[in-house]
């Protein structure tokens, strides 16, 4: 639905009046988006695709409930090996208020960062990243899931030198818990 232009001046003179005569000040802020108020993990796993291109190849073990299987790779998917990562991004103009913050700095550096949800109903719970001198050197992320049916936990570990874990616990209502830990080394 269109406003006329009558409707459009008296809007805007409405706004003038609170402003001027009132001393009202509106917060502008709020509308406007704040980028990237939390760690990107998204943009940062995006780079790491293309970095982890030129590694050499990768030793996957992958252990279900307590049977391992190893296998050495060339290449990986690595969009979908990620993908677990990124989706724990948190950077949603929604959340910003739902996340404790704490960071550690050494000589004006900065060395962790760490966030901590405020509502038990997010998916992702918990991410600590520590710093070294070129950047991120290991990314904790800790995930949880609940639903009627079933419940999911993950725990995910990235190296950018070494390789990440991902370590994935599922119950569901009438079964047993499944244990999958997808253990994953660069080889250089």
């Amino acid at each position: 639905m269109y406003l006329s232009s009558l409707a459009k001046k008296g809007i805007l003179l409405g706004l003038l009046a609170c402003i001027t005569s009132m001393g009202c000040t509106p917060d502008f802020s709020k509308a406007l988006p704040e980028e990237n108020k939390f760690f990107d993990l998204k943009s940062y796993f995006q780079q790491e695709k293309l970095r982890l291109k030129n590694v050499n190849g990768f030793t996957k073990k992958t252990t279900i409930d307590k049977s391992d299987e190893v296998h050495h790779f060339d290449t990986l998917n690595l969009v979908e090996e990620l993908q677990i990562f990124e989706n724990s991004d948190i950077n949603r103009i929604a959340w910003f208020d739902k996340y404790s913050t704490d960071s550690i700095f050494v000589d004006t550096k900065i060395r962790s960062i760490h966030y901590k949800a405020l509502d038990p109903k997010l998916k992702t719970q918990e991410i600590k990243i520590d710093f070294g001198e070129d950047g991120p050197s290991k990314i904790r992320i800790n995930n949880l899931s609940v639903s009627t049916i079933l419940e999911s936990t993950q725990k995910l570990i990235y190296q950018p030198q070494i390789g990440y874990t991902i370590e994935s616990w599922q119950k569901m209502i009438l079964s047993e818990e499944k244990e999958v830990i997808v253990d994953v080394q660069f080889d250089r």
